[in-house]
């Protein structure tokens, strides 16, 4: 069994960072934005683009929980493909 410290690549750490940043500051502004014009115009109607933000950063989550899901057999995999190559290697040695 493979043992250490298995992470993403730094640039994958920053895409996701700078995207779910991006959606929570994105939300936080239509909110703002519409509760002003809601406010100011007393219509309503304004809050109707707010989801739109909740889905972005929805859309981020669950592609990181995908991503986690599908990467969970990678110790197993991988520890599996270094034992049978060093076999082989062993076993063409001797």
């Amino acid at each position: 069994m493979l043992e250490g410290r298995f992470t993403l690549f730094a640039s994958s750490k920053a895409f996701m960072t700078i995207w779910l940043g991006a959606a929570l500051l994105i939300t936080a502004y239509s909110v703002f934005l519409s509760g002003v014009v809601a406010i100011v115009n007393r219509d309503w109607r304004a809050f109707a683009f707010v989801p739109i933000g909740f889905a972005f950063f929805g859309v981020g989550v669950a592609f990181v929980r995908l991503c986690w899901g599908l990467s969970r057999s990678d110790v197993d995999v991988l520890s599996h493909r270094i034992r049978s190559a060093l076999s082989s290697v062993n076993s063409a040695a001797t």
